[in-house]
């Protein structure tokens, strides 16, 4: 398997010498956005990744969460 020098794509070889090129990072961000109806909020941010990495929206075309940073410790 290797990906390509973008990182959006990525290649994995079989023993049968086929080789399957799949989208990586941009269309599964496209598919997993879709399926959002809002960002997660900086409560759920904090309990479900983590209070010590930086929130980061899911997806710029969604919402913004309701809560704000200052509701996360250290905000």
């Amino acid at each position: 398997m290797t990906y390509s020098e973008d990182g959006t794509r990525f290649l994995i070889s079989h023993s049968d010498g086929i080789i399957n090129a799949h989208n990586a990072f941009r269309s599964d961000t496209v598919v997993l956005c879709a399926k959002l109806t809002t960002n997660m909020s900086y409560a759920d941010w904090t309990t479900n990744i983590s209070p010590h990495v930086p929130y980061a929206r899911q997806s710029e075309g969604l919402p913004e969460p309701k809560d704000t940073e200052q509701t996360m410790p250290g905000g």
